[in-house]
This record gives structure tokens, C-alpha cells and sequence, in this order.
């Protein structure tokens, strides 16, 4: 379980997700929501993980993959009009949440974005800089009935 003094870069965490730091490699990824000092919002998503893909050994054909952490510590946005808020005026007086924690893969990371994304009225909200929901999403092969 971590606490308030564990290295999260400058994200913080809302009171219900109660671990993460050393336990991060366990999960896939994290939906956030990122506020500007004037009230203006972002909500996206963020991988914790990411595959590299390293030359084949001597002698064998196959490339190498190694699951290597992403850089989410140091991770502002996707979104331009953050990105480029923070180069003018820097991190001082944003807020950024992680909301929800996901284990499931892309599916679920993506689906928990565009849900919270839907369920925040994004696209019909002022104060939202979400400009698009984009999703892609197809059936999970291991879907029970």
C-alpha cells in the first residue's frame, strides 16, 4: 500500500484507489482527469507499461520483446491545448487525478476512458477539452455469457 510520500511524479490519486507505487506492475494502465487553474478539464488515459522490441540473438530470427514502464510519471497529456498551457505557463496550480486503475488490457483501459468520458458529458460540457471521443472496440474473445 502507498502513501502520501510515494513517488507518483505529479499525479495524485482519489481517496478510493488505496495502492499503487511498487504494485503499478500489476496494473495495465490508468484513466485521469486533468484540471487547469481557470476550471477547464481533460479527461484521458495513460499505459503504465508498453512493449519494446529488441534484436534477435545471435543466431535466431525472432525478435525480443521486454515489457518496460512507460513514462507516465513525466506525462502531461495527449491533448495539445494542455501541452501547450504547460509550456507556457508551466505545472503550477493543475490538478492531475488518476481515477481509475485498470488490469484488463487495452480493452478495459480504453472502455473505463470513454465511459468516464461519456458519463462527464465531455463533448456537450464548456469547460471540457475533450473535443472527441475516438474509441475503438471489439468484442473480448474471452466474453462469457
Amino acid at each position: 500500500m502507498i502513501n502520501d510520500q510515494d513517488d507518483l511524479g505529479h499525479w495524485v490519486k482519489v481517496k478510493d484507489i488505496s495502492t499503487f507505487g511498487d504494485e503499478s506492475k500489476e496494473y495495465f494502465g490508468f484513466v485521469y482527469k486533468i484540471t487547469l487553474p481557470n476550471g477547464y478539464w481533460y479527461i484521458g488515459s495513460k499505459q503504465l507499461q508498453s512493449k519494446k522490441k529488441l534484436k534477435p540473438l545471435k543466431g535466431n530470427v525472432n525478435a525480443r520483446r521486454k515489457v518496460v514502464e512507460s513514462d507516465w510519471k513525466t506525462y502531461s497529456s495527449s491533448s495539445n491545448i494542455i501541452n501547450d498551457y504547460i509550456t507556457k505557463n508551466g505545472k503550477e496550480g493543475i490538478l492531475f487525478e488518476i481515477l481509475y486503475l485498470t488490469k484488463g488490457g487495452k480493452f478495459e483501459l480504453k472502455y473505463c476512458e470513454m465511459r468516464e468520458q461519456v458519463l462527464k458529458n465531455c463533448l456537450f460540457e464548456e469547460s471540457s477539452l475533450n473535443g472527441i471521443i475516438n474509441v475503438r472496440l471489439g468484442k473480448k474473445k474471452t466474453f462469457k455469457f
